[in-house]
C-alpha cells in the first residue's frame, strides 16, 4: 500500500509539474499578449475546451489509482501479481494521456508550439496499456510514473534555458 500510494503521490506531482511549470506561464502571456477583441476566444478555447481533456484524464487517472491502491490493499480478493483490467487498466493509462494530449492542444492554441515531448510520452501511454496488461498493478503504476518522471526530467533539461526566459519575462516588473 505505501508503495503504491508513493508512485500516485510521484504520478499527481508529475501531473502539477508538467502544468505550473511552464504551461501555465506560457498561457498568461499568450492572453496577455492577444488583443482585446480576441482574447475572449483565446480564453474560451484554452481554459474550457483544452482544460476539459485534462481535467477528464485526471478524473481518469484517479480512477486507475484507486483500482491499484485496491488490488494491493485487498489481500482477500486481489494478489499482488493481479494486472489492472479492462476500464482500471485504460484509466490508469489513458488517462495519463489525455491528460497531455489537453497539454500538447493547450500549448499550440496559446503559443502555436507543439509540445513533442508530451506528444511522444501520451504515446508511450497508450503503448504501454497494452504491452503491460498482463503485469501486475503495482508493475503498471510503477511504469507509468517512469513514463511521467522521464518526461519531467527531459523538459527539466532540455528546455531549461526556455523555462528560465519565460519565468524571467513572468517576473520582471516591465512584462
Amino acid at each position: 500500500m505505501l508503495v503504491a500510494s508513493l508512485l500516485g503521490l510521484a504520478c499527481a506531482a508529475a501531473l502539477w509539474w508538467i502544468y505550473f511549470d511552464a504551461a501555465a506561464h506560457y498561457g498568461e502571456q499568450a492572453l496577455a499578449a492577444e488583443p482585446a477583441e480576441t482574447r475572449p476566444k483565446l480564453a474560451r478555447d484554452a481554459y474550457t475546451f483544452l482544460h476539459f481533456p485534462m481535467v477528464a484524464g485526471i478524473v481518469l487517472l484517479a480512477l486507475g489509482l484507486k483500482k491499484v491502491l485496491e488490488y494491493v490493499g485487498d489481500t482477500e480478493h486481489h494478489d499482488l501479481g493481479d494486472p489492472l483490467k479492462g476500464v482500471a487498466l485504460y484509466a490508469l493509462f489513458f488517462g495519463v494521456a489525455l491528460y497531455l494530449l489537453g497539454h500538447v492542444g493547450f500549448r499550440w492554441r496559446t503559443t502555436h508550439a507543439v509540445g513533442a515531448s508530451r506528444l511522444v510520452t501520451a504515446g508511450f501511454c497508450v503503448v504501454a496499456a497494452f504491452a503491460l496488461a498482463k503485469a501486475p498493478a503495482l508493475v503498471q503504476l510503477g511504469v507509468l510514473t517512469v513514463l511521467l518522471a522521464a518526461l519531467v526530467g527531459f523538459e527539466s533539461i532540455w528546455y531549461a534555458q526556455e523555462r528560465d526566459e519565460l519565468r524571467h519575462r513572468h517576473t520582471s516588473p516591465s512584462s
